[in-house]
């Protein structure tokens, strides 16, 4: 099944290599949950793409994607519209508002 994770980190990692990370610590999300909302939630919001210089708007469907504090709010906002919940989207919900009650950085790596 092809998945989107997300991870917290205290901050950003100068080089963000998927296989670093403990799979277990991640929020994971399936590709059929994030298409269904992609337009007004995962499309949504601003990041950063592979670095922090490089912003974009919506996560990066096949890489990988930063999230400050602020972008986690944005996030968590959008997906409060949607009105699913499953295990998957609590789960997502819950680190984000962890990242944003702790300023944390969120990082997304698409399929």
């Amino acid at each position: 099944m092809l998945s989107h994770d997300f991870l917290l980190v205290e901050t950003v990692p100068e080089r963000i290599r998927y296989s670093d990370y403990d799979r277990s610590a991640m929020a994971r999300i399936s590709d059929d949950f994030a298409r269904k909302h992609w337009p007004e939630v995962f499309g949504a919001v601003d990041v950063y793409v592979d670095f922090y210089r490089n912003r974009a708007h919506g996560l990066a469907y096949h890489g990988t994607s930063i999230l400050s504090p602020a972008m986690a709010q944005a996030l968590l906002v959008q997906l409060e519209l949607v009105k699913d919940h499953s295990e998957e989207c609590n789960k997502l919900k819950h680190l984000l508002t962890e990242a944003i009650q702790e300023n944390k950085v969120v990082l997304h790596f698409g399929i």
